[in-house]
């Protein structure tokens, strides 16, 4: 019976929930991070790069925000063809990395490399692969499975942006983006220790064809055009959010609740 027929599914078990502990972890590091960005946009301006535009330094989140999405067919083929493992690992190195970097940078090019292009690129290696591998144990309980994955974003997008303010203030720029880093270290390796996939890799030669073969689908072209837009909404105000709030009138400390608040309810 193929390993894909609902039947082969084990719906539970101690390997199944470990992994989906990985999965909350690794979704509270990556889309986690990924939905806190807007709190350097605003640091930023007023900070290491107060000579430069707004739309100057919207390039980094831009960046982070693109690379995450762009990558997703190309960690989805090396996924096929080498299981979750080596991503998570890659992934791992890459995000703290990247991070590390960030909190020694000083020059726009510097955070464009660090926090606009390594970073996301390790986040793309740990969000994909933790889907993937969690869908791969749960059918008839998927949904609760990848609730409570998914739940992982929602938390790191209400506790990153809520610590580094406080730890801006208390311990310095580069010291908070250190903290981070450590805190996603230690979150990666568990995922690392505890995310397997239930299924076995399947690599097959890569026809670049098989990635354009599905828009000539209406149903998919109508569903990719649909997510274009949806996620275009979902990070421009993220962004910006925090500095809305401050030109509206809102004092500084107030307005760094924003964006946890809209994470936690969204």
């Amino acid at each position: 019976m193929s390993p894909m027929h609902p039947s082969q599914f084990p719906e539970g078990g101690r390997r199944a929930w470990l992994t989906i502990l990985g999965g909350f972890c690794c979704l509270f590091v990556s889309f986690g991070w990924i939905n806190s960005i807007g709190v350097f946009q605003a640091y930023y301006e007023t900070h290491q790069l107060s000579e430069y535009s707004a739309s100057t330094i919207g390039w980094i989140p831009s960046l982070e925000v693109f690379i995450l999405m762009f990558m997703g067919p190309i960690v989805g083929k090396l996924y096929d063809n080498f299981g979750p493992r080596p991503l998570l690992a890659s992934g791992l190195f890459l995000h703290v990395f990247g991070l590390m970097m960030t909190s020694l940078a000083t020059q726009y090019y510097q955070f464009i490399l660090a926090q606009g292009i390594c970073s996301p690129l390790g986040i793309s290696l740990v969000f994909y692969p933790a889907i993937s591998t969690a869908t791969s144990w749960f059918m008839r309980r998927r949904a609760l499975a990848l609730g409570i994955v998914v739940a992982g974003s929602s938390l790191g997008g209400v506790i990153f942006p809520i610590m580094i303010p406080l730890l801006i203030n208390e311990v310095g720029f580069g010291w908070t983006i250190r903290i981070c880093a450590f805190l996603i270290l230690a979150l990666l390796i568990i995922a690392n220790l505890t995310m397997r996939s239930r299924l076995p890799p399947n690599p097959h030669p890569l026809v670049l064809k098989s990635f354009v073969a599905p828009f000539a689908e209406g149903p998919f072209l109508l569903f990719a055009v649909g997510s274009f837009f949806i996620f275009l909404t979902i990070f421009v105000p993220m962004n910006y959010i925090n500095l809305q709030g401050e030109q509206s009138g809102m004092a500084v400390n107030t307005a760094n609740y924003l964006l946890p608040v809209l994470n936690a309810v969204r």
